[in-house]
């Protein structure tokens, strides 16, 4: 009598490369699907972060998400993003205007050698009411939107959400108004011993994403990707576990969920680096 067989799931990266073109077409309108679901899901989250011009008119400096800590609703970003308030007053994209930044940040702590140097990089604050008036029709995500630490993390397809310079460089003169352009890069985990080590970080308080020069559009077209200058504080979200079975074969819908915010792209590495979002909390609420 012979025991149960064991059956092996193609990886995701054999499968995208599968000769039989309905399989790679089947599996690249997953992955776009599973993109367009977390960017649908969390975009009204994602905000654009500015300061002011010396002309006067709105500079983009990053991006940053908007959550709801036990009942708190705060504004998550990268800690780089936030010492530009040293120059210039610091606004985030309200409902149709900017909102000027009147709240008081828990950072990590900048090494000696500069901030360049902080690996972990997140800066979060309970918002007021004057701002939270302005900022009604936004999306705050809750604990249950936030993904617990991840296994597998090869077979996780994550979608980076934020404002990068080159898409918003073009503001509107006068009023403290913009028209703000979400970008989203989606592309799976890919964990770097080498850069972990040279940053002196474990990689499981860090999500690890591929960066190639090379992405896919909404469509699935090969197209260029944007230089992340100003995704940083943007949301990564985990956009779908290929690592499930069912999920995989397209019998159960994906489930994003907020991962982490990014705070760096490694050309080096090819490698998009965030902060997970389970490693920030701790120590806000530590410092509370």
């Amino acid at each position: 009598m012979t025991g149960p067989q064991k059956t092996t799931l193609p990886t995701v990266a054999s499968l995208a490369q599968a000769d039989d073109p309905d399989i790679r077409e089947r599996v690249r309108a997953l992955m776009i699907s599973a993109s367009d679901q977390a960017e649908a899901t969390f975009r009204t989250a994602v905000r654009p972060i500015y300061g002011v011009a010396e002309n006067g008119t709105p500079d983009q400096l990053g991006s940053a998400v908007l959550v709801d800590i036990d009942g708190t609703r705060c504004l998550m970003t990268a800690a780089h993003v936030i010492d530009a308030n040293e120059k210039t007053t610091l606004y985030v994209g309200g409902d149709t205007t900017l909102v000027e930044i009147n709240a008081e940040f828990d950072a990590t702590v900048a090494p000696e050698s500069g901030r360049r140097d902080d690996h972990y990089d997140f800066a979060i604050a309970p918002l007021p009411e004057t701002m939270l008036s302005e900022m009604s029709t936004l999306k705050f995500v809750t604990g249950q939107e936030m993904a617990p630490t991840s296994l597998g993390r090869d077979k996780l397809l994550y979608t980076a959400l934020g404002f990068p310079n080159s898409k918003n460089k073009a503001a509107l003169a006068g009023a403290l108004k913009v028209r703000g352009q979400l970008y989203s890069y989606s592309s799976f985990a890919r964990f770097q011993p080498a850069l972990a080590l040279s940053l002196d970080v474990s990689g499981d308080e860090h999500v690890f994403i591929d960066h190639r020069k090379h992405g896919r559009d909404e469509t699935g077209r090969k197209v260029l990707s944007i230089a992340p200058r100003g995704l940083s504080g943007g949301a990564i979200i985990q956009a779908a576990d290929f690592g499930d079975r069912e999920v995989l074969l397209g019998r159960k819908p994906p489930e994003p969920k907020l991962a982490a915010i990014t705070i760096e792209l490694y050309k080096s590495h090819q490698t998009l680096l965030g902060t997970r979002v389970d490693a920030m909390l701790p120590a806000w609420r530590a410092a509370q």
